[in-house]
């Protein structure tokens, strides 16, 4: 989640308290000639493409404020605009982006609508190696990889710490830590493709989530159930759902995966490839199997490959409980990001506590109700499968499987 005040948080749980919405933009606060802002808009997994995600608010414009984005171009482009809701002298910014478009409306009003891309834009657009001069990388851990091409090849900064601006260092390690002991090895060569494929291709030979936050930071997600966590619960009891849609995802059932692992580009030849099933899943909904066969992204050897598709079978194994729903003002729904988990108590949908991640967010920054709606995807298996070293509950790896 976004972070935030213990204040905040229960003000955003009070219907009665109306956040403060701001809008900075280069610095200068913009609030007062908002005229109206697109929802901030965002659905990612495991695997997607890599978007970076505009957002467009439209100004008045009445005293030509916006007309000097025109005449001073190189001075404009590229500045930041920020989005925040404010509970007294708290606020966070729900969105943050650089100027990339702007368009000049006369009608009853002289208006301004101005575009904001987020930083990666220019980031993962950019290619990799040619034809000519591919670039390899060989044996990395995935984490290690995506920063490599983030930050050396992407141009994003290269601190190591969480004062990093551009890349969410903790998600980042956490995902790395992750990435090491399920034993994930990646090599690469690139010949042509763009940064969003090769992240694209990272995120699902490991099943994790990478993706430009709407806050302004790239963000590694690798799902894996922590014990003693509080989850925050959305329930129909207290008008939390105002309205919902929940569907069995059938298409996110994978019960074969073949894995290829250590290509070699010179002999343009496989090591080998792996093959896991679920045959309790085939039996009860077909045979529904992929491959993976990029030679641009793949696993460097035989374990990581295993580890891999293991996982695949083991936790895509039922059609997903997918439901979408909307909130109003009373909730901490705005503070919500993609791989989060929250847990869901719906009467008419027998959903009780149920742990699901969230995958969407459509949020109106700049609605009256504070409307936002969250996608989220039961996690199936991994509600009873995973092993946590030192697990006191969970710890015994002949037991549990390690996602």
């Amino acid at each position: 989640m976004i972070t935030a005040t213990t204040d905040f948080k229960n003000a955003c749980d009070d219907p009665n308290r109306i956040p403060e919405k701001k809008i900075v933009i280069n610095g200068t606060d913009r609030s007062s000639l908002v005229d109206s802002i697109d929802a901030i808009d965002l659905r990612q997994y495991e695997g997607d493409d890599v978007t970076a995600i505009p957002l467009a608010i439209t100004l008045r414009n009445n005293d030509k404020t916006f007309n000097a984005i025109r005449t001073n171009k190189p001075g404009n482009f590229g500045t930041v605009g920020v989005v925040s809701l404010g509970h007294g002298a708290d606020f966070v910014d729900v969105f943050s982006g650089k100027l990339d478009d702007v368009e000049y409306h006369i009608t009853d009003q002289h208006r301004a609508t101005l575009t904001f891309a987020h930083k990666l834009k220019a980031c993962v657009e950019r290619t990799l190696g040619s034809e000519a001069y591919p670039i390899t990388y060989t044996d990395m851990n995935p984490a290690d990889l995506s920063w490599e091409l983030l930050v050396t090849r992407g141009g994003l900064d290269a601190t190591a710490g969480a004062g990093n601006p551009d890349i969410d260092y903790a998600y980042w390690l956490d995902y790395k830590t992750i990435c090491t002991e399920l034993g994930f090895v990646l090599s690469a060569e690139f010949k042509g493709q763009s940064i969003a494929e090769a992240l694209r291709l990272i995120g699902y030979l490991t099943d994790a989530l990478i993706f430009p936050d709407p806050t302004g930071k790239a963000m590694h997600r690798k799902l894996l159930p922590r014990e003693d966590t509080t989850y925050y619960t959305f329930t129909d009891a207290n008008a939390h759902l105002q309205g919902t849609t929940l569907r069995c995802n059938r298409s996110r059932v994978i019960n074969k995966m073949k894995a290829w692992y250590g290509y070699n580009p010179a002999t343009q030849t496989w090591a080998g490839s792996v093959t896991k099933e679920n045959a309790t899943s085939q039996a009860n909904y077909g045979l529904l199997g992929r491959e993976a066969d990029s030679t641009a992204v793949y696993h460097a050897n035989l374990l990581s490959a295993t580890a891999w598709a293991e996982r695949m079978v083991g936790r895509y194994t039922d059609p997903a409980d997918t439901l979408e729903f909307r909130t109003k003002r009373g909730t901490q729904a705005p503070l919500f990001q993609i791989g989060d988990i929250p847990q869901i108590t719906c009467d008419a949908h027998d959903l009780s506590a149920q742990k699901m991640q969230v995958y969407g967010i459509n949020h109106q920054p700049w609605d009256a109700e504070g409307e936002v709606t969250l996608l989220v995807e039961d996690l199936g298996q991994l509600n009873q499968l995973f092993f946590i070293a030192d697990s006191l509950t969970n710890g015994i790896a002949d037991l549990c499987v390690a996602y």
